[in-house]
């Protein structure tokens, strides 16, 4: 039923489309052969006029205009013209065209190009049936010559009266269109119900367990069909979702328990690394007063010390050394502990840059605190900067950035080939530590960074010296690199942003 519609309606459109050709055909054999009967008068005509005087010409048009005027036609505002040789008006219905007008003056060669084509075809005596447009409206002709004259004889019937019937039609098979298609929408609107009805209930069942009643059953259906798949495809999953729904609560319950148990855990941890930061802190302060006694009696045993021969003098002045050396080794370590437990302890250091330094100033710095605790060391200095030349930075963190490395040339070469060199780049500021010491194996630069991390052959230190000064340099928006390219020692490059 709901089929028969459609088709209906398929066949009353090719039978549309048929009949608008088969009219169009009956129109044309319709004005052919009123065109042909109206000819075999005209002809007849033609014959009684031959027998006439001359004078009796003139009256002839007007009564064969008459005569063609009478005949009866097949439909409304049809009209027949008859053109000389010349395309001159000898029979229309408008009478001031006669004899005075052709075809041609009374047609624009731009707009009515289809009836200058017309006086063409009937002046040169062809015969045929053509539409054309003139003056926005659509005529249907049927033009013949007259046997035996120059003339051709034309009906002339407009095709919105010929196409009346068809037009009538189509009103009709618009209507029934309509009907058609008000009829679909019914049957499918009913149908869509019958289809629909079983899939509303099953969204309000799902919509149930969606709103938290996993407990919902969906019935199983014996009944056929894409619906009855689809709702027995619903209960098997609503059974799958209900038991693992009942997994997940057990499991929920269980991550909640091992939650529990990371926080306290990780309470745990954090008073551990506190317990840590606050020996590390304890040790240090405990540290510092036999530093400074040492340091101090370095000092006396340098400066004033009694001695009895040159030899004496020399072993006290290595001795003193020794315990400077130590004392400032035993302080760094205390700052770098110190350091490192803060950052632990904080997470992030406050790095503001509210410093402007000189970078040749805090170079020559650096190199002057060298120097001091290494006395017989020899750093150069090489600089492409004015001293002038100033950076935004953080004072105390540059400074640890820099002594580091320079410390560690001083401990790892032979304290005579180490160099500071400033230079600059469109950004940053280079500074690079220099040395000709036994440098770093290939597998190693990657280690230095990992704090309290030391390779074997190193035993010195507690591996916190590169790993705080990269760290300080990352903070104050440059970076610490050791160039892989430079074999003759190490080399360290600092980058500091202008």
């Amino acid at each position: 039923m709901v089929m028969a519609i459609p088709l209906f309606m398929l066949a009353l459109g090719i039978l549309y489309m048929q009949s608008h050709h088969l009219i169009h055909e009956e129109v044309r054999k319709n004005t052919q052969s009123m065109l042909n009967a109206q000819l075999q008068r005209v002809n007849n005509y033609i014959n009684i006029i031959e027998t006439s005087p001359d004078s009796m010409a003139a009256p002839s048009f007007r009564r064969m205009s008459k005569m063609l005027a009478e005949v009866e036609q097949p439909y409304s505002n049809t009209y027949f013209i008859l053109l000389d040789g010349d395309g001159r008006y000898l029979i229309h219905p408008d009478s001031t065209r006669l004899f005075a007008k052709t075809i041609f003056m009374d047609a624009d060669r731009d707009d009515n190009k289809d009836m200058i084509m017309l006086g063409h075809e009937m002046t040169t005596g062809k015969q045929s049936t053509i539409h054309i447009n003139y003056q926005n409206k659509e005529y249907h002709v049927s033009y013949c010559p007259v046997k035996g004259t120059d003339w051709s004889l034309a009906l002339i019937c407009p095709v919105k009266d010929a196409m009346q019937s068809f037009y009538r039609l189509t009103s009709i098979v618009i209507i029934l269109f309509i009907i058609g298609l008000l009829a679909i929408l019914i049957l499918c609107n009913h149908a869509m119900k019958q289809i629909i009805r079983p899939i509303n209930r099953l969204i309000d069942t799902t919509q149930n367990i969606v709103d938290g009643q996993y407990d919902e059953t969906i019935p199983i259906t014996p009944r056929k069909g894409v619906v009855a798949q689809l709702q027995n495809s619903f209960a098997k999953m609503q059974q799958s979702l209900n038991e693992r729904m009942s997994h997940l609560r057990q499991e929920a319950d269980e991550l909640k328990q091992n939650n529990e148990e990371i926080s306290r855990a990780k309470q745990e941890a954090e008073n551990t690394i506190n317990k840590k930061n606050k020996f590390i802190v304890r040790m240090t302060q405990q540290m510092r007063m036999p530093l400074n006694v040492i340091s101090g009696f370095a000092d006396v045993l340098a400066e004033k010390g009694v001695v009895e021969s040159i030899s004496q003098q020399e072993e006290l002045d290595n001795i003193a050394t020794m315990m400077k050396k130590n004392a400032i080794s035993m302080s760094r370590m205390e700052l770098m502990m110190l350091d490192a437990s803060e950052t632990d302890a904080s997470g992030l250091l406050l790095y503001t840059r509210f410093h402007e330094m000189s970078c040749n100033k805090i170079a020559r710095e650096v190199i002057d605190l060298g120097q001091r605790h290494y006395p017989h060391t020899n750093i150069q200095f090489e600089t492409e900067l004015q001293d002038t030349f100033q950076i935004l930075t953080n004072r105390l963190f540059l400074l640890c950035v820099l002594i580091e490395p320079l410390y560690n040339a001083v401990n790892y070469s032979d304290g005579k080939h180490i160099s500071l060199r400033v230079s600059q780049t469109d950004t940053t500021v280079v500074f690079t530590i220099q040395d000709t010491g036994p440098g770093l194996p290939a597998d190693l630069p990657d280690m230095v960074y990992e704090p309290y991390t030391l390779p074997e052959d190193m035993p010195e230190g507690v591996g916190l010296g590169l790993p705080l000064a990269r760290r300080h340099a990352k903070h104050l928006g440059g970076k610490l690199t050791i160039d892989p390219d430079y074999h003759d020692g190490c080399r360290i490059v600092i980058e500091m942003p202008k």
